[in-house]
């Protein structure tokens, strides 16, 4: 049987002998995967879903991130022996290729082109987050930051609507104030400012992208 492969993923994931130590877990909507500050014990291929990623930091300062299919997660804590440096929490009902870490690091040991297949992607990740961090030190307006992270978001998991794109993903005001790095209040008037503007549709936590602007997906 052949296996799909996420955009993005690693193209070691539909490999038979990737799949011989890989275990496919299933995790319910808020359920948790793996929290801040515990053994690293899994490497985590998300296969379909949305998880939020979280710290928090010995400042007090909170940081989090939404995670998409074709990320790998909790690879950086068995590489480097630490305990895990994130929080893990299915946003969505989850799909998750899962692997034990001595595992993982002795497949990684005896498959050389996995290891660069596996760099290549930790690499993208890690751009993703600088990009995201320079537009918060640039002070890109929150509405610009609010609208590309919807957009992206619209681009995954996005479905027809009469009126545009609809994201079927139950994201709440904070968990997108989390994410553009501002306060739920202001995050709210962004919303609203963001409807009466005809950009989108926000109605019980679920968001439409309207025909003008799903046409940017």
């Amino acid at each position: 049987m052949s296996i799909q492969v996420p955009p993005g993923c690693p193209s070691f994931v539909a490999s038979p002998t990737f799949r011989e130590i890989a275990s496919v877990r299933v995790y319910g909507r808020n359920s948790t995967i793996a929290r801040q500050g515990d053994p690293a014990r899994y490497a985590y291929v998300l296969r379909r879903g949305l998880v939020q990623v979280s710290s928090l930091t010995p400042s007090g300062k909170y940081f989090t991130d939404l995670m998409g299919p074709g990320n790998i997660l909790g690879v950086r804590w068995i590489l480097s022996g630490l305990p895990q440096g994130f929080g893990l929490t299915a946003i969505t009902e989850c799909e998750l290729d899962q692997v034990e870490g001595p595992r993982f690091l002795r497949y990684l040991e005896h498959h050389r082109g996995a290891a660069l297949d596996l760099l290549r992607c930790l690499n993208r990740q890690e751009i993703q987050l600088w990009d995201r961090l320079i537009h918060l030190s640039a002070k890109v307006p929150s509405g610009e930051r609010l609208m590309a992270a919807l957009i992206e978001l619209g681009r995954i998991y996005g479905v027809p609507a009469e009126s545009g794109l609809r994201i079927p993903v139950p994201l709440t005001v904070q968990m997108l104030a989390d994410k553009i790095g501002c306060s739920r209040q202001w995050a709210s008037k962004i919303l609203g400012e963001l409807e009466a503007a005809g950009k989108l549709k926000h109605k019980r936590g679920w968001i439409t992208l309207t025909n003008g602007t799903a046409g940017s997906v």
